[in-house]
Parts: structure tokens; C-alpha cells; sequence
């Protein structure tokens, strides 16, 4: 089982570095970006797992590590805030597909605002232009929304949902709405909230808006 295991891992990104392999031997091309330094990218427990390595942290945040049933990737943009001053910090991807783009992320808080060493904040669904199509091409610039709504189970436990995958939602019930924007310019990758936020606590007045950096592109190799 371990010869099997560390023979995986090896063979996941090429000798020379330049592709890499999913779980379900889809081969992508690795391009490089960013000129951030490897110390100064945030650190997580899954980036810890990948061995603080961001090529083999992409094929996780990208969801190539793991088989799917799922329509394969063509394309993966990984996008890193690296400030510890910011509003979120951490790593965004768009990840594209025949039927779209949608947002997945990695995030935590400011600690220094929130007072909590360890809070996180997830960030994720379909990107949707503010004229109502899914966008559909991750490698052009494009600004994009993500409607959701929120619901406080307890102080500070929000169950959040995108509007656009629940149709059944009650707009008389105890649920917020909200929206997230989402603007690409060449490498940045600008996050922002509309009204609120569920990521900090109501009595922590933070209003989220972060740039955020490309650090590599995984492009499948047909």
C-alpha cells in the first residue's frame, strides 16, 4: 500500500514540471504567475498536506486529487491573498468547465478583527454575469456576482446557500440575502460583499473587499 501510495504521489506532476495529472489521468499544463514568494503564500492544513507545494495545493483546491463522476475540468485559475492585514486571506479558484465558471476558495479572517486565531470562511458557487448568464470563459476579464441566502442556526453558524441551486426558498423566513462580487482584471481577482457578510460576526463591523493574485493556471491538454 505504500510503495502504491508514493508511486501516485510521484507520478502527479511531470519530471519536468511542466504538467501535472488528476486522479482520473486527465493530463493539465502548468503555467506560473505570480512572483510571490513561497514563504510568503498562507499557509493551511491542505496546503500543509500538498507539503506547502502550490502546484500539488492546485490540483487539491481545483478538485483534481479525487475521481469524479462529475464533467471534467478544462481549465483552473488559482488566485492567492496573501496579506495578513486583509479582510480574507488565503486562496480563491476559478474553475471552468463545459457549462461554466464557479468559484471555490480556501479563506481565513483577519484574526486581528475577528479575535479568533482559527476562523474561516467559505466562499464558493456558479459565477454569474450582472446580466444574468453564467460566465464562461475564466481566462478573460468578466465581473460576476454570487447571489446566496444565509440562515443563523446559531450565533455565528450561518447555513448558506446559493440562491440560483435552491429555487424553494422562503423570502418570509428567518433567511438573509446577500451577494458576493466577483471582477477578474488581467492577474487580479477582486472579492467583495454587497450589503453583508456572514463571514464575521454582526457585532464586528468589516466590510470584505480583497485583491487577490494569480499564481498559476492549469490548462487539460486534449
Amino acid at each position: 500500500m505504500t510503495s502504491e501510495k508514493s508511486n501516485s504521489l510521484a507520478s502527479e506532476t511531470s519530471s519536468d514540471g511542466n504538467t501535472i495529472t488528476s486522479a482520473e489521468g486527465r493530463a493539465y499544463k502548468i503555467e506560473q504567475a505570480t512572483t510571490i514568494k513561497p514563504n510568503e503564500l498562507p499557509t493551511n492544513s491542505d496546503f500543509k498536506m500538498a507539503d506547502k507545494d502550490i502546484t500539488k495545493y492546485a490540483r487539491k483546491i481545483c478538485g483534481l486529487d479525487a475521481g469524479t463522476k462529475g464533467t471534467p475540468i478544462d481549465r483552473c485559475d488559482v488566485f492567492v491573498q496573501p496579506d495578513i492585514g486583509g479582510t480574507i486571506i488565503g486562496y480563491a479558484a476559478l474553475i471552468q468547465d463545459p457549462s461554466g465558471v464557479r468559484l471555490e476558495s480556501a479563506l481565513q479572517l483577519n484574526e486581528k478583527k475577528v479575535g479568533l486565531a482559527s476562523s474561516g470562511c467559505g466562499i464558493s458557487g456558479d459565477l454569474y454575469t450582472m446580466d444574468g448568464p453564467r460566465v464562461t470563459d475564466a481566462s478573460k476579464d468578466f465581473v460576476s456576482q454570487i447571489s446566496y441566502s444565509a440562515w443563523e442556526k446559531t450565533p455565528g453558524n450561518w447555513l448558506v446557500t446559493t440562491t440560483e441551486s435552491d429555487g424553494n426558498i422562503d423570502e418570509n423566513s428567518n433567511a438573509a440575502f446577500g451577494t458576493w462580487y466577483i471582477k477578474r482584471t488581467g492577474d487580479k481577482l477582486q472579492i467583495n460583499q454587497e450589503r453583508w457578510n456572514y463571514c464575521y460576526p454582526s457585532n464586528v463591523e468589516v466590510n470584505i473587499d480583497d485583491i487577490f493574485y494569480r499564481v498559476l493556471t492549469l490548462n487539460q491538454i486534449h
